[in-house]
């Protein structure tokens, strides 16, 4: 395709898994192409991305500013606190891109909701799935404000991609289908899970493990985390319900089996996406990338918030409206009585395009 590959830089944000799990299509289509890739990323992204990719791009650590949430008090107290080191993340990295440009010689810089890597002499492409971010209800009066921020941040990259369907609600809803701006291009759902063949997909479990199982997938920042493990652990274990735990700890290789418990520290995305495709149901944070996972496989869902996340509290409430997953708030959770209504749902399904991620691609090359 190209006489001289392009070098394309892929800069995840570090909190959490979901970022860099959503990257590694593009990634993929990128290889396709020809592409020299260079992931810059730090934490779990670069654990997760290293251990799908370690031998077929380049890596290079690149921080950020790390969120942290309460176990008590204002979770708005405590993210307006860290504001001024959000700002001044995106300053610092916006400087750092320039030295990282310079090492790697890109000529494209694709940053998933890092708002400090654009740059001007290169093409830059901004994936989100939230330009109209929510803002919790005693600040409510900041939406508008919050959302042109957003916009004229994500209007200094040549692209902003959004990994959903082109026609709204799609699965994001008023999140980004509401009034985008003109660099918008919808590249529909990026699962890690979406291009793998069913042949590719491998059983994880010892062949002594019920098949009638469920799956739990564990994530998100820590203090809150551990709770959820711990909350979910619990309820299971009383159940006397088989169950797979799936941690989200890429830099661990633990497996620990306690009666009818199963818990990996991680898993590769072949024995993830086998567990998913048979699990009676899923119970996990309604996290965006988390459900265009859970999509491919048309699965069924108990969605449990982070407390104080805004996004995943509107996913799941949509999702819940929608019959496609039950929701519920962390502290309300109940596995036997959820787990009833939740199996009677119809299941979360948004049908992959690849062709829309491909044609971006194509348009993010022209003229190179």
């Amino acid at each position: 395709m190209f006489q001289t590959p392009p070098t394309v830089l892929v800069c995840p944000l570090d909190w959490g898994l979901g970022h860099a799990t959503r990257c590694l299509p593009v990634i993929n289509v990128l290889l396709r192409n020809g592409c020299r890739v260079v992931v810059a990323a730090d934490g779990k992204p670069f654990d997760f991305l290293y251990g799908e990719l370690s031998e077929k791009v380049e890596f290079r650590r690149f921080g950020g500013e790390p969120v942290k949430y309460p176990v008590h008090g204002s979770m708005l107290a405590k993210l307006a606190i860290q504001i001024p080191g959000f700002l001044r993340s995106i300053c610092i990295e916006h400087k750092k891109l320039i030295t990282l440009i310079s090492k790697t010689g890109a000529s494209v810089v694709i940053s998933d909701n890092r708002y400090g890597l654009w740059n001007k002499k290169t093409r830059t492409v901004f994936i989100t799935h939230q330009l109209n971010i929510q803002i919790p209800t005693p600040l409510r009066f900041l939406q508008p404000f919050t959302r042109w921020v957003v916009r004229k941040l994500a209007q200094r990259y040549d692209f902003c991609w959004v990994p959903d369907a082109p026609l709204a609600p799609g699965l994001s809803g008023n999140l980004s289908h509401l009034k985008p701006p003109g660099n918008v291009r919808y590249v529909g759902i990026l699962s890690r899970f979406s291009q793998l063949k069913e042949s590719d997909f491998t059983n994880p479990l010892p062949k002594s493990f019920p098949d009638n199982f469920f799956c739990a997938i564990i994530s998100g920042p820590e203090p809150q985390r551990s709770i959820f493990e711990e909350i979910i652990s619990n309820q299971f274990e009383r159940s006397g319900l088989p169950a797979v735990l799936v941690l989200g700890n890429p830099e661990k290789k633990n497996i620990e089996r306690k009666n009818n418990l199963i818990k990996f520290s991680h898993l590769a995305s072949c024995q993830l996406a086998w567990l998913l495709k048979h699990a009676r149901l899923v119970v996990c944070r309604p996290g965006y990338s988390g459900l265009m996972d859970l999509s491919v496989f048309g699965q069924k869902a108990i969605l449990i918030p982070t407390p104080g996340q805004t996004e995943q509290e509107y996913l799941g409430q949509v999702l819940h409206a929608k019959q496609m997953a039950f929701c519920v708030r962390q502290g309300d959770f109940d596995l036997k009585k959820h787990l009833p209504l939740a199996e009677f749902l119809q299941g979360i399904r948004i049908e992959p395009n690849h062709q829309l991620l491909n044609q971006a691609v194509d348009e993010l090359f022209s003229g190179l």
